[in-house]
């Protein structure tokens, strides 16, 4: 609740909407000024192909913004989820291929499998052997990538998984016959948002962040959080993978890095809403607002392919600013010039002289 100082100089504290932190709900204000200006531009808007194609797009990116939500919490980051994508995608199409694995569910263990050994690496560099996250990560990003290239012989692969494995992630639903995929983003949204908000582990997360030599000596096993936290950045961003690859039958060696981006700028954009701290309602609210712009800029722009890194930077700086904005006082500082202007006989504070003369 913020507080106004009346001409008393007294504190008074505010209710109803003047007390409402209006920055921090800047994304859902802006994703809803965009709705209604691309709505009322293009009826195609809404359609339900628009809407299923682009929430179905934005899957990958959302678990990748949820694997990054864990390590920021604990205070570090994890650079390496984007090239993690290309390799989950890669490594499972790689095996199926090449008949390494009796079926594509035991493929798609194995490979969470050896994304949890990646993220336990770059645990292990950062707790162990004291490398900043961004160093240890940004290492590993190019390592990871330079192994889905080797395996991949820096080649496109494709047509790997049969009709039932696509249908998994592919077959509509409703409503406006979203993918299974975008459900399984869902899921994975409300786990993560009960673990973060509701159990002791969320807090211990938040803790080392926050505060890790607090945390610490408070008895949190901080190095162990940390590891978890950026072991399970790689799994989700390898499920997330996995499930880009089945949608697309296909996999590139260069995909994953490109997506790194929106998935940071939906993590940041999503931290300034609600708690002023990383969380999974404001960040699933940034997904879903870069894709609204995005798909508007496409229909404004059709056959363009800049509107997705505009659609990023822009909501980035726009909402981040309104978040920054100290409305409180701005609104203290409007009142006070006002009740200066309107009210000349009302005492100074600390001073029993009228407003503006001098104490005599």
């Amino acid at each position: 609740m913020s507080d106004a100082i009346s001409t008393s100089g007294e504190i008074e504290p505010q209710t109803g909407l003047r007390s409402v932190k209006w920055g921090r709900y800047s994304v859902p204000i802006i994703g809803a000024l965009i709705i209604a200006f691309f709505w009322l531009r293009f009826a195609t808007f809404f359609t339900e192909g628009g809407i299923r194609f682009m929430f179905a797009g934005r899957v990958t990116i959302g678990f990748m913004t949820l694997g990054l939500l864990i390590p920021l919490a604990a205070g570090v980051f994890d650079l390496s989820v984007g090239s993690m994508i290309g390799f989950s995608g890669m490594f499972l199409i790689w095996m199926e291929k090449n008949d390494k694995v009796p079926n594509v569910w035991v493929g798609v263990l194995i490979t969470l499998i050896v994304c949890a050994a990646w993220g336990l690496i770059n645990g292990v560099l950062v707790t162990k052997f004291r490398i900043n996250s961004f160093i240890a990560t940004l290492g590993t990003s190019s390592i990871i990538q330079a192994t889905t290239y080797r395996i991949s012989d820096n080649q496109r692969q494709a047509d790997a998984f049969s009709e039932g494995f696509q249908n998994v992630v592919e077959k509509q639903t409703w409503p406006w016959g979203q993918v299974m995929a975008f459900w399984y983003l869902v899921i994975a949204a409300i786990l993560l948002w009960w673990v973060l908000e509701y159990t002791p582990i969320g807090r211990y997360l938040f803790a080392t962040g926050g505060n890790p030599e607090a945390a610490r000596l408070a008895g949190v096993k901080t190095n162990r959080y940390i590891i978890g936290a950026l072991v399970s950045s790689s799994v989700l961003a390898g499920l997330g993978g996995v499930i880009f690859v089945a949608q697309q039958n296909a996999a590139s060696p260069d995909t994953g890095p490109p997506f790194l981006f929106s998935a940071f700028a939906a993590a940041f954009l999503g931290a300034t809403q609600f708690k002023g701290r990383a969380n999974v309602q404001g960040a699933l609210l940034a997904i879903f607002l870069l894709a609204f712009l995005s798909r508007g800029l496409q229909l404004e722009f059709p056959g363009a392919v800049w509107p997705d890194p505009m659609a990023d930077g822009l909501v980035l700086i726009v909402a981040v600013a309104a978040a920054s904005i100290d409305w409180a006082g701005i609104r203290r500082w409007r009142r006070n010039r006002g009740s200066a202007g309107r009210h000349p006989d009302v005492a100074a504070p600390g001073t029993g002289e009228p407003a503006g003369e001098p104490a005599g």
